[in-house]
């Protein structure tokens, strides 16, 4: 009792461990060479009473390392609840009751079948999620919770786990009895007699929709500018690594092209940041009604965007879609009080294989620095746009040189 081990913690303080946040103190490291000794890998030790005072531990290992899920933390505390209520009387009680009074006490959506499956019993939170009762569930099976979208691949994964005699935990779309879909966090453990044979499975549930939208908002805020709706800078990144082995593997072209907005910071000085946001969006909107389905727009921030257009087999016939780009974004934009505000495009390009980019990072960088040059030479040019091999042209002035790379690219 006076040890530093996970029995001993658990005697002393009266409270449940689970093994996998113990095995970060360092001061139980002997206890988890010990259990790699004899080949385990996780732990779970409850405490139990008798009179209500410490009477004994129910310690289960396993083989695996794996977490100890909240279904199953929640279902061993209240079989540890249980127990520890019959014990005052234990000559009164067996061990199935006691096993079955753990079942009808759980918290979550419980379901009882015999070796083939057949339903045995549903406890009244499995009633409350899916709107089945036993006698209904009885007779349709479990597969009533089945529908159009339910992932056939995760049934078969669980058909498999259960024939070869294993456990079960994941999470698979189910539908209620009106017809509703939800997301079931499922686990189904067999439970063997003396002999080792399978009699019976108890499957564990959760209705996980509200953590499973939460998790798809989250994913789509953190891959999306939540100003105007478009990709950022996580997403363009991966999005450019795939365009790039893509471009590479058919001997395509790719056009990364570097935006920003000239006569942005005057609309946002004189009529406040929410006409400014305004016009972002705007912008953002045409900029994806003027691509094409193939075309990806990301917003880096601020009035910095980035296109990346693929799929194009001429100079000229990428020129166009600038050409058009331009002429939709140069309308004129309302404000929510009426005034018509106007921005323009400055805009740096970086081809790829032909720039000599070598890597995404450096496909950006190329576009950045035509970009500067486009808006450094705002008043003189005669297009909005600058590909990165004219730069050193510009800079040396040696000569007249052709529009970007259409030497290097055949018509």
């Amino acid at each position: 009792p006076g040890g530093k081990t996970p029995l001993a913690l658990a005697w002393r303080e009266q409270r449940p461990f689970y093994s996998n946040p113990l095995f970060q103190n360092p001061s139980l490291q002997a206890w988890h060479r010990r259990l790699a000794a004899h080949g385990l890998r996780s732990t779970a030790v409850l405490p139990l009473t008798r009179r209500g005072r410490p009477w004994a531990l129910l310690v289960l290992l396993q083989r695996e390392e794996v977490d100890w899920p909240s279904d199953s933390q929640m279902l061993l505390e209240s079989i540890a609840r249980t127990l520890c209520g019959a014990l005052d009387d234990w000559e009164n009680e067996t061990q199935q009751t006691l096993l079955g009074t753990g079942l009808m006490a759980a918290y979550e959506s419980v379901v009882l079948t015999d070796a083939q499956r057949r339903v045995l019993y549903v406890n009244q939170s499995f009633q409350l999620m899916t709107g089945y009762g036993l006698e209904e569930v009885s007779r349709r099976g479990l597969r009533a919770l089945q529908g159009p979208d339910t992932d056939v691949h995760e049934l078969a994964i669980i058909d498999q786990a259960l024939r070869d005699g294993h456990a079960y935990s994941g999470t698979i779309l189910n539908y209620r009895r009106n017809g509703e879909p939800f997301w079931n966090h499922l686990s189904i453990v067999p439970v063997r007699d003396r002999e080792g044979r399978i009699g019976h499975y108890v499957g564990i549930q959760r209705d996980i929709s509200a953590e499973k939208d939460l998790m798809v908002q989250l994913e789509y805020e953190s891959r999306h500018d939540r100003l105007t709706g478009l990709a950022n800078r996580r997403a363009l990144d991966d999005e450019l690594e795939a365009v790039m082995a893509r471009v590479d593997r058919y001997g395509t072209r790719l056009a990364a092209c570097m935006i920003d907005l000239d006569h942005f910071k005057p609309i946002n000085d004189l009529y406040g940041h929410d006409a400014g946001d305004h016009v972002l969006r705007v912008v953002a909107r045409r900029l994806r009604d003027s691509l094409r389905r193939t075309d990806y727009v990301a917003r880096l921030g601020g009035d910095e965007f980035v296109l990346l257009l693929e799929g194009f087999r001429t100079i000229d016939e990428l020129e166009q879609l600038f050409l058009k780009l331009e002429a939709t974004i140069n309308e004129t934009i309302a404000l929510r009080n009426q005034q018509l505000v106007g921005v323009r495009l400055s805009m740096g390009v970086c081809i790829y294989p032909e720039h000599h980019a070598r890597d995404a990072g450096e496909l950006l960088r190329f576009a950045d620095q035509a970009l500067y040059q486009s808006k450094a030479h705002k008043q003189t040019r005669k297009r909005f746009w600058t590909y990165c091999d004219e730069i050193a042209a510009t800079k040396t002035r040696s000569k007249p040189t052709p529009s970007g790379i259409s030497q290097g690219l055949p018509s």
